[in-house]
């Protein structure tokens, strides 16, 4: 399951950068689409031979993929008289990937509690086949509720696309949306007990 969520989360947080990269109308979107695509990368060795958590990739790559967004439509680009040269399939796009840059900080911050626990865990002496699979079902609920909250995050997101009336357009949307999206996803996440607890109790 660790693998899987490493993997996981490099599919996910490369998708933004693998759509700049394919569909980018210049040489600087498709170079932007690489950078992303090799910070998604640098999350795979990182994960694998560091100790520390491969979170901090996913959250560059999300602040990066919103500021590419600002720099494609907006007000900045009008008043600056300067655009990345996003048309709107690109912009949509783009805008919908952050959904799935979302569930995959959520896979790096799983991937990083999956080796906290399994550490404080052996170390306490439990039976690794047991606790893995503890872990494995502990993670798969995690991931349901993952995409329950993306599923709530992309719906508000549509309706503040389809309802102009309401004052608000789509990149505010996408931004309100991404907010609410994360205070699920974190509370979620901070309901979890510390590997030490686990270890600790019978």
């Amino acid at each position: 399951m660790k693998n899987e969520l490493l993997f996981g989360s490099f599919l996910l947080c490369a998708s933004p950068g693998l759509a700049m990269f394919l569909l980018g109308p210049s040489s600087l979107v498709q170079a932007l689409g690489i950078v992303i695509i090799a910070l998604a990368a640098l999350m795979m060795p990182f994960g694998l031979l560091a100790r520390g958590g491969i979170a901090k990739f996913a959250w560059v790559i999300l602040g990066l993929v919103l500021f590419v967004l600002i720099l494609a439509s907006g007000y900045i680009p009008l008043a600056a008289g300067f655009s990345l040269g996003f048309d709107l399939s690109l912009t949509q796009i783009v805008s919908l990937s952050v959904v799935l840059v979302e569930i995959g900080i959520v896979f790096s911050m799983m991937f990083g509690n999956y080796k906290a626990y399994s550490t404080e865990l052996k170390k306490a002496g439990y039976d690794e086949e047991e606790f893995h699979s503890e872990l494995r079902s502990f993670d798969r609920f995690l991931i349901l509720l993952g995409i329950a909250a993306a599923g709530i995050s992309f719906g508000i997101y549509f309706l503040f696309s389809i309802l102009p009336a309401i004052g608000i357009d789509a990149l505010t949307g996408l931004v309100i949306a991404t907010v609410i999206y994360f205070v699920i996803a974190r509370y979620v996440l901070s309901q979890r007990k510390t590997p030490k607890t686990i270890a600790g109790t019978t």
